[in-house]
C-alpha cells in the first residue's frame, strides 16, 4: 500500500507521545497518489487520510493537518 514515507512528525504534547503525522506515496495508485495520515504507534493502525493528487498539495495539506493539530490542543476545541 505505501511506496514511499516521505515525513513524519510526532504529534507535539506528550498525552499524544503514540501518535505521529505522515505523509505518504502510495504504490499503484494514480488519481490521488499521496495521502496524509494519523498513525497511532501504539496500535500500528491509520487513521483519517487525506488525499492528494500532487506532492506540493499533499505537502500543503501536511503542514496545515499538524497545524490544527498544535492550535486545536491549545485552544482547547
Amino acid at each position: 500500500m505505501i511506496k514511499t514515507l516521505l515525513q513524519t512528525r510526532s504529534y507535539p504534547h506528550p498525552e499524544d507521545a503514540h501518535l505521529e503525522l505522515v505523509l505518504a506515496e502510495l504504490d499503484g495508485a494514480t488519481y490521488r497518489p499521496y495521502v496524509v495520515w494519523m498513525h497511532n504507534l501504539s496500535t500500528d493502525s491509520t487513521n483519517h487520510g487525506d488525499y492528494y493528487g500532487t506532492l506540493a498539495e499533499a505537502q500543503a495539506g501536511f503542514e496545515q493537518r499538524y497545524h490544527r493539530v498544535v492550535t486545536r490542543k491549545f485552544h482547547g476545541k
